[in-house]
C-alpha cells in the first residue's frame, strides 16, 4: 500500500488554497513571478545577449535578433528560479541555467512551427513564415548547440539533468510524429508522449533550480515531481486550447494538432466512447479541412472537453499535493500560484 505523503503545516489540497496570501488577484501568475522579477530580467538579458552572430551576415544578425525579441512567458525559467528559492538562495548559476532552459524551449518551438506549419507564435509571425523552413530549423539547432555551450559553465549534475531532459523532449516529439493518424492511441500512451515532450523540461527546471541552491536529494525529487505533474497539466491544457482557443488571445496558430492528425486527450476520449459508425464519422471530420469548430462542438457534446479539463485539474491537484511536502515559504506559495494558473490560462 502506498504511503501517503506528510503535508507541511497549513497546506490544503485544493488548487484554490495554494495561492499567494496577501497579493491574490486574477493575474496570479504575474504576482507569483514578481518574487523573482529581477532575476527573470537577468535571464532574459542573458538570453538576448547570446543571440548574436559570430561573424555572420546582417541577415543572420537580423534573424537572431528577431528570435530574441519574441519574448515568451518565461514559465520554465520562473519554475527554476522559484525552485531555487524554495530550496535556498539564488546564484549566478541559476541565471545561466534559466537562460539555457529557455533556449532549449525556444528551439523546440521553432522546430514545432516548421513541423506543424505554424504562422503565428508569441503574437508575431513565425520564423519559418518570415524566412522559410530551412533557416527556422537551423536557428533552432543554433539555440540548442549554444545552450549546451552555456552548460559547460554549470556543474556536471545540472548539465546532465538538462541533457537528459532535452533527449527526452526529442524522443517525445519523435514518438508523437510516428503516431499521426493513429486513432487507436490510448490515454496512457498519450500521457507518456506529453510527459516526454513537455513535462520533462518542467521537471528538469525544478530539479536544476533546487540542486543549484544545494537542496537535499528528497527536496530535489519533490520539486521535480511537482514540475512533472504540472507539465502534464500544461500540455493537456495546451492541446485543449489548440481545439477551442482564440488565436487573437493565444498569440499563436491554433488547430495544428487536428490539421496534422495528432490524437490528443479529448479526441482519444471521444473515439473511445462511440460505436464504429460514429467513430468513422469523427475520423472523417478530423481529417477534413476547416472543421475545427464542428469537431469542437462534437467533443463538447460528448463531454470529452470536460474530461480533458478534469484530467488537467487532477494533475494540478497532484502537483499541489506534492508541493505540500515542501517547507512553507513565499517561493513555495508562488510555485503553487503558477500551478493553479495553468488550467485557467487562455494562451
Amino acid at each position: 500500500m502506498e504511503r501517503r505523503r506528510s503535508r507541511a503545516p497549513g497546506v490544503r489540497r485544493s488548487v484554490a488554497a495554494m495561492t499567494l496570501t496577501s497579493h491574490q488577484h486574477a493575474g496570479g501568475s504575474d504576482v507569483a513571478v514578481s518574487l523573482i522579477a529581477a532575476e527573470l530580467g537577468r535571464v532574459r538579458d542573458l538570453l538576448v545577449s547570446q543571440l548574436t552572430s559570430r561573424g555572420g551576415t546582417e541577415e543572420v544578425e537580423r534573424l537572431l535578433k528577431y528570435v530574441g525579441q519574441r519574448g515568451g512567458k518565461m514559465l520554465r525559467p520562473a519554475l527554476l528560479l522559484l525552485s531555487g528559492l524554495a530550496a535556498g538562495a539564488l546564484t549566478d548559476k541559476h541565471i545561466r541555467a534559466g537562460a539555457i532552459i529557455e533556449m532549449i524551449h525556444t528551439a523546440t518551438l521553432l522546430h514545432d512551427d516548421v513541423i506543424d506549419g505554424g504562422q503565428i507564435r508569441r503574437g508575431m509571425p513565425t520564423v519559418n513564415r518570415m524566412w522559410g523552413n530551412e533557416p527556422a530549423v537551423l536557428v533552432g539547432d543554433y539555440l540548442l548547440s549554444h545552450a549546451f555551450c552555456l552548460c559547460t559553465g554549470l556543474d556536471r549534475e545540472p548539465a546532465r539533468i538538462i541533457a537528459e531532459a532535452t533527449t527526452q523532449v526529442c524522443e517525445g516529439e519523435l514518438t508523437q510524429i510516428t503516431q499521426k493518424h493513429n486513432w487507436d492511441l490510448t490515454e496512457p500512451q498519450y500521457i507518456e508522449i506529453i510527459t516526454d515532450k513537455s513535462a520533462s523540461l518542467f521537471a528538469a527546471a525544478c530539479r536544476v533550480g533546487a540542486h543549484l541552491a544545494n537542496g537535499c536529494p528528497s527536496l530535489c525529487d519533490q520539486l521535480a515531481a511537482f514540475g512533472l505533474s504540472m507539465g502534464v497539466a500544461f500540455q493537456i491544457t495546451d492541446d485543449l486550447l489548440d481545439l477551442t482557443g482564440d488565436e487573437s488571445r493565444a498569440g499563436k496558430t491554433l488547430g495544428a494538432d487536428i490539421d496534422n492528425d495528432k490524437p490528443t486527450l479529448a479526441l482519444i476520449h471521444l473515439l473511445g466512447h462511440c460505436d464504429q459508425a460514429r467513430r468513422a464519422a469523427i475520423q472523417a471530420l478530423v481529417e477534413a479541412d476547416d472543421r475545427r469548430e464542428e469537431l469542437s462542438a462534437a467533443l463538447s457534446a460528448a463531454g470529452s472537453l470536460d474530461y480533458a479539463r478534469d484530467k488537467a485539474r487532477r494533475c494540478i491537484d497532484r502537483s499541489l499535493d506534492i508541493l505540500g511536502c515542501v517547507r512553507p515559504s513565499p517561493a513555495r506559495d508562488a510555485l503553487g500560484a503558477l500551478a493553479g494558473h495553468i488550467v485557467e490560462r487562455t494562451r
